[in-house]
């Protein structure tokens, strides 16, 4: 009787042994199963066009992208408004759904008139056509430095409203006396 004792306790204390040892397996799977997923929705380049109507309105272009939540954020950022203009910056957020931008670090806008703004960042608003910020801003012609902080550009209207502004224009031409 004590030997057959004995052998239920061993019995069940390896059966108890295998349901733990299960239970870490699967725990450690899953776990590994999560940090596939997230190496998946890593991206080297991503590139996002925005066509309506046939004709396209912008690219998206980033160096890397990886997918988070509702969002991918961005490094290397490059988007062209074709014909209009086009914006660079160091980092920056892209939501598929609404396909809305935030771009940040060291932007740039540069036309084809050869203008240039330059901020801290942009932010895009798709459903609004709206490129904006609040942060302080430069813009450089070949005749003209601007500074303020904040603007709106409406694409549609092609209108720039401008905040806090300071002008100067410089004088190409030369005098002679």
């Amino acid at each position: 009787m004590k030997g057959s004792k004995f052998y239920k306790f061993l019995i069940l204390g390896i059966f108890i042994n295998l349901i733990i040892f299960t239970g870490i397996y699967f725990w450690n799977r899953g776990k590994q199963s999560i940090k596939s997923i997230i190496i998946k929705s890593y991206l080297e380049k991503l590139s996002y066009t925005e066509i309506k109507d046939g004709v396209k309105n912008w690219q998206l272009i980033a160096d890397k992208a990886i997918s988070s939540e509702d969002k991918i954020l961005l490094k290397g950022v490059n988007i062209n408004f074709f014909k209009r203009f086009r914006l660079m910056g160091n980092s920056g957020t892209f939501n598929p759904k609404t396909r809305d931008i935030r771009i940040e670090g060291q932007v740039k806008l540069w036309q084809a008139n050869g203008y240039s703004l330059s901020t801290d960042y942009l932010i895009y608003s798709h459903h609004l056509g709206l490129i904006f910020t609040d942060a302080p801003i430069i813009i450089k012609g070949e005749d003209i430095n601007l500074s303020g902080f904040g603007m709106r550009y409406f694409l549609k209207e092609g209108k720039l409203v401008l905040s806090k502004v300071k002008l100067v224009f410089m004088d190409t031409t030369q005098y002679k006396m």
